[in-house]
């Protein structure tokens, strides 16, 4: 299966594993030799801790391993007729307009107007052209969204 990621995305996913892989795994295992080496097992909670941590370093290592095995960059959206992913995408909400980029799940972050085409709105407004107005359930509830400009 094919992962589409932005350029951006995918870098940052790149470095995401490089600092993981060579960084994080290389702290954890010294932790984890201190802790080993400083408790006498009556208390374990601290290895505990230290091994829940490893373990979600090396999945998490392991998935993007697979997201990046399998990744297609995006360059600009082909077209800018429809809402794609990759695409920016301008929508009102009421009286308020908001701008998202549409991306795959595994580079989102709503902090910096990234949502995933999997996310609620992103599903409502993919394929959706300018004009377009759509209902769309969110955590606060139904809204109605406009897509205003797609580019």
């Amino acid at each position: 299966m094919v992962t589409k990621l932005t350029r951006e995305g995918f870098e940052q996913l790149e470095q995401e594993l490089y600092e993981l892989s060579n960084i994080r795994r290389k702290e954890i295992a010294e932790k984890l030799r201190e802790t080993i080496d400083n408790h006498d097992y009556e208390d374990i909670t601290e290895l505990d801790m230290v091994r829940t941590e490893q373990a979600f370093v090396e999945g998490r290592i392991l998935t993007l391993q697979s997201i990046l095995a399998s990744a297609q960059i995006l360059e600009k959206p082909v077209t800018t007729d429809v809402v794609d992913l990759g695409s920016w995408v301008t929508i009102k909400e009421g009286s308020e307009t908001f701008e998202y980029l549409l991306v795959n799940p595994a580079e989102a972050n709503p902090a910096e107007n990234k949502i995933s085409f999997q996310s609620p709105i992103g599903k409502a407004i993919m394929n959706k052209k300018v004009g377009d107005v759509v209902k769309v359930r969110t955590p606060d509830g139904e809204t109605q969204l406009e897509v205003i400009k797609i580019g």
